[in-house]
């Protein structure tokens, strides 16, 4: 009951988040401009969000694929369609609740593949790692080819805010040395009592993640096709920059950006998908605040943000149910299927 009731709160506080971003866009809109965003809604052509939808399930594929080729080193070969699947539902459970659907898919693993749980979760956080290395190198990427365009804005919204928190790190330098030394002595009586903080049960599982993290490190380095894997890891990206390219041409007022512009949105974009469950009501605002350095009108960026956010929110949803009713009948054996 516990357990539920935290959950609960996770969703709610969450939403409520995704909830407030909205309220602050349309709160100061006066009737021309939601009817422009109205309208922008009734115009748009939403043929494009098909090989959007297409393009982002292949990059969902690829990404059950590389799970795959984390855990064969480790000595399992889970089916690729229970991976897909598992990866699906996992998406799924992050509308709830961000990185929950994380914990989700190693579980969905652990039931149908008898893949220990800590195990795969480590695979699973390594393979977070690699995520961020490549959204890292995308920022990197988009602002060597777009500082003229996105200089003023990183500024504003990166930049500044670290120097002001590195320079209070600084003023506050005996704070920080007595934050370390408490640290050190923290890290002298664990190691002094190592053995008896073994025994402790949920010590045990934290150590047993560890280990399954360690193994997940390990295995990156001993997939048999190192090439493919960093294939589908591109690929993956790839994806995601296609799906966004696409659904530019849904409205006139977006149709004429590029991939330029499709790379910065993915990349700022994917901040706001891990800010709220499914990136609700953060996407569509940050979608709307890089399109306008694009010369694209704020009413047109915010209906285009709820455009995409629908339509891979829709993917998710629907490929995600269908995978939690499929999955257990496809792994029922085969005297019961009759």
């Amino acid at each position: 009951m516990k357990q539920h009731l935290l959950t609960a709160i996770k969703v709610l506080f969450f939403l409520g988040i995704g909830i407030l971003l909205i309220w602050l866009v349309v709160k100061d809109l006066d009737e021309k401009q939601r009817e422009d965003i109205f309208q922008a809604f009734r115009d748009a052509n939403y043929w494009w969000l098909i090989p959007s939808a297409l393009i982002a399930f292949a990059s969902h594929y690829s990404r059950a694929v590389r799970w795959n080729m984390m855990l064969r080193p480790m000595g399992y070969n889970p089916s690729s369609v229970n991976s897909f699947l598992a990866v699906m539902i996992g998406y799924l459970a992050n509308l709830a609740v961000p990185r929950l659907g994380e914990v989700t898919r190693c579980g969905i693993l652990n039931r149908y593949e008898k893949i220990p749980i800590y195990k795969s979760v480590g695979t699973v956080v390594t393979e977070r790692a690699i995520d961020l290395i490549v959204l890292f190198s995308l920022f990197v990427i988009v602002f060597v080819t777009q500082f003229d365009t996105l200089g003023a804005y990183a500024n504003e919204i990166i930049i500044s805010p670290l120097k002001q928190k590195i320079m209070g790190l600084m003023d506050d330098g005996i704070k920080l040395l007595i934050a370390g030394s408490i640290g050190l002595l923290f890290v002298f009586i664990i190691y002094k009592f190592r053995n008896k903080i073994k025994e402790i049960t949920i010590l045990k599982r934290i150590f047993e993640m560890l280990r399954g993290f360690a193994e997940g490190l390990k295995a990156v380095s001993q997939v048999e096709r190192p090439l493919v894997f960093v294939a589908h890891s591109i690929f993956i990206w790839v994806g995601y920059l296609f799906m966004v390219y696409f659904c530019f041409f849904c409205l006139e007022a977006t149709s004429g950006l590029g991939l330029n512009a499709a790379l910065s949105l993915v990349a700022f974009g994917s901040l706001a998908m891990i800010a709220t469950p499914g990136g609700i009501g953060a996407y569509p605002v940050v979608m709307m605040a890089i399109l306008t350095l694009y010369k694209v009108d704020d009413n047109m960026g915010f209906a285009f943000g709820w455009i995409a956010w629908t339509g891979q929110t829709l993917l998710v949803l629907v490929v995600g149910f269908i995978s939690l009713a499929i999955l257990p009948f496809l792994n029922k054996p085969a005297d019961e299927q009759k």
